[in-house]
């Protein structure tokens, strides 16, 4: 019986640093797990703001190196070369493709709850002037308001397009020096052409053209889809 005992003894003596070992392991796995947080935002600043602008979420558990981390604004995320990160900040430039919308940030420890929101500020509603239907094409500025054939001008104001879609155009008062109305006939009007590559650029604010050969004094119409 003694002898019994005493193998058993040596056995379990044996395996204790094994059985040490194991259970230290899990101690540390289970103080790993319980230290991990997701990634918690306290502020956003600017919460409005511009494209171009250098955007500063505050808060905590962002971990001191980006590590895959990455923010989400309405969806969209900046390129992953223009972040500045640390445990409890996040910087980058805001690109001109986000509109924004609610800010995440996501790490290899969880995501942060949507509480927070910006707001690209060419999104705001903007009050114009002048007659005109929601969604219709609205000329706020001419730059220059004087110029010759094949100068570039810029039209800024509202709906014209993220793009110039096939039916989208700029008409200018035509060689007969008749003013063009906002209900002038065709006859009246000189359209911008593809062709001549008078269009330079186009987007839902603005329009840069080239005053097209045959263009005299007038007004100016924008026409789309």
């Amino acid at each position: 019986m003694k002898k019994t005992t005493s193998r058993i003894k040596a056995g379990l003596l044996k395996y204790l640093p094994f059985m040490a070992f194991f259970f230290l392991a899990a101690v540390l796995l289970l103080s790993s797990t319980l230290s991990k947080h997701a990634p918690e935002i306290q502020s956003v600043s600017p919460e409005i703001g511009d494209s171009g602008n250098e955007l500063v979420i505050a808060g905590k558990f962002f971990g001191e190196e980006r590590s895959g981390g990455t923010v989400t604004v309405g969806g969209m995320s900046p390129a992953t070369t223009s972040y500045r990160w640390s445990d409890t900040e996040i910087r980058f430039i805001v690109p001109e493709f986000m509109v924004g919308g609610l800010v995440k940030v996501v790490t290899k420890q969880g995501e942060s709850q949507e509480v927070i929101c910006f707001t690209n500020r060419r999104q705001l509603p903007v009050v114009v002037s002048g007659p005109g239907r929601p969604g219709e094409p609205y000329i706020s500025r001419i730059d220059p308001e004087q110029g010759a054939v094949g100068d570039v001008i810029t039209l800024s104001g509202l709906n014209f397009g993220l793009n110039r879609g096939s039916e989208s155009k700029v008409h200018f008062a035509w060689v007969s020096g008749e003013s063009v109305s906002t209900y002038a006939l065709e006859d009246t009007l000189i359209t911008a052409k593809e062709i001549d590559h008078d269009y330079v650029a186009w987007t839902d604010r603005e329009i840069q053209v080239r005053v097209p050969d045959g263009a005299t004094t007038g007004n100016i119409r924008v026409t789309t889809d």
